[in-house]
């Protein structure tokens, strides 16, 4: 049976359209990203003062009432004091941390660019409804606008132009932490809507089978052919068979190609599943490790500091490698779904088909099973690296993490400057 290769690149537009969704959404990946960065790159010049306006422009666009994240999600308030929910409260301090930033005496578009990127996909997440997107693109942007941008103004001019370079190479990290935290959006979304699928086609499978159990269990000449045909004491020769032999050797066959079809849909799904719970691990441990990179000052440092930063790109590479290791495995299923669709009438051969597709679908199986054994392991290699023993060490890292973003937003949003802007942008995110 015909089972096509994953051919990344060009050629993979070329490819027909998938029966999974998330294979064209997951293919189009490196695209986005792409034309992400042309657009920042248009947008942003060497003039400070307009790039602050523009990346104040895009947090101030994002419309978080028509957003499709639940309301619970958008109105949750880490702190019962804040005015506003935790995403609102963010773009809102994010926001006022730019505007009230010092004077810069230099060019800093490379670091504009990339926060008008993470302003951007931001503003995406919150109007596409991926939640995991969204707090992560919040987030970074908190921590880069007080560890990066608002650092420069006060860093030796002698050392500022190392200082934005090697900055700007941290939100790169970022901006591919928010990539990747978007896939698992798109990952959980497509495998809630295939799941529902899943089970109304396993229904009706079932159902199907009922009715094929019935219609032999009600006729003696169906029912005795059935157990020739299961004890395999009916004649080797077909020429032989009964006409009640062949109608229950068909509808056996049809039988086993449901079960191969809905199987390797199962398959798609169950990749998607485990693909997310890794994905969401590894973002995990690495957002950590990058919220607590000091960006150093110092050129002495920067070698130490290129190195860690290199080993957490080199992460991320390899989480989007595994994506396309994915996309390769549901380029198999969809070649193998094709086969089965197109499978010749002829009784036996559908039979062989079955077959083939059957030794797949436990190849698939064996390599999920793989997988799932890895998670484990990989996980608290990856801890160990990063100078984390134990997953409660991450935990304990996360929580304060967490507090020092609370304190910046609570800062920037507490200061009596630019009281202004404040007043004319406090219904953007209402207007029609």
């Amino acid at each position: 049976m015909p089972r096509p290769t994953h051919n990344p690149g060009a050629a993979a537009s070329a490819k027909p359209k998938s029966k999974f969704s998330i294979s064209g959404i997951l293919r189009g990946r490196k695209e986005r990203r792409r034309m992400q960065r042309e657009t920042a790159a248009k947008a942003i010049t060497n003039n400070t003062a307009e790039n602050e306006l523009r990346i104040i422009d895009v947090l101030a666009g994002t419309n978080f009432v028509r957003s499709p994240i639940p309301a619970e999600t958008l109105n949750y308030k880490s702190d019962p004091n804040q005015q506003w929910g935790d995403l609102e409260y963010g773009a809102r301090a994010a926001q006022k941390m730019i505007r009230n930033a010092s004077n810069f005496n230099m060019d800093i578009s490379a670091v504009d660019e990339r926060l008008f990127q993470l302003a951007v996909e931001f503003k995406n997440a919150v109007t596409e409804g991926n939640v995991r997107a969204a707090y992560a693109a919040k987030g970074a942007l908190i921590t880069c606008i007080s560890k990066i941008r608002n650092r420069i103004p006060f860093v030796s001019p002698a050392l500022a132009e190392g200082f934005i370079e090697s900055g700007a190479k941290y939100i790169d990290t970022w901006l591919l932490l928010v990539d990747s935290s978007r896939v698992a959006d798109e990952l959980a979304r497509n495998a809630e809507n295939e799941r529902v699928k899943y089970k109304a086609d396993e229904a009706k499978l079932n159902a199907a089978n009922n009715d094929a159990f019935d219609q032999i269990q009600n006729d003696a000449m169906f029912l005795e052919a059935y157990k020739e045909i299961m004890d395999q004491t009916a004649p080797t020769d077909p020429a032989k068979w009964s006409p009640a032999m062949h109608d229950v050797r068909k509808m056996l066959v049809d039988q086993r190609f449901a079960q191969a079809n809905i199987h390797l849909t199962l398959s798609v799904l169950e990749k998607q599943e485990l693909k997310l719970r890794n994905q969401e691990s590894m973002i995990d441990t690495l957002s950590t490790k990058v919220n607590c990179l000091p960006v150093p000052e110092d050129p002495d440092a920067l070698n130490k500091y290129n190195e860690e930063v290199d080993g957490i790109i080199s992460e991320l590479a390899r989480i989007d490698t595994e994506v396309d290791e994915m996309l390769g495995t549901i380029e198999k299923i969809d070649g193998t779904l094709t086969a089965l669709e197109e499978a010749p009438g002829a009784v036996h051969l559908r039979d062989m088909m079955a077959v083939q597709a059957e030794k797949f679908i436990e190849e698939l199986q064996e390599q999920q099973r793989r997988e799932v054994e890895s998670q484990g392991p990989n996980k608290l290699a990856l801890l160990k690296s990063f100078g984390l023993n134990t997953i409660q060490e991450q935990e304990a890292l996360k929580e304060k993490n967490r507090l020092a973003q609370e304190e910046m937003m609570r800062q920037a949003l507490e200061e009596k400057q630019n009281d202004e802007f404040d007043e004319s942008e406090s219904q953007y995110q209402y207007e029609e």
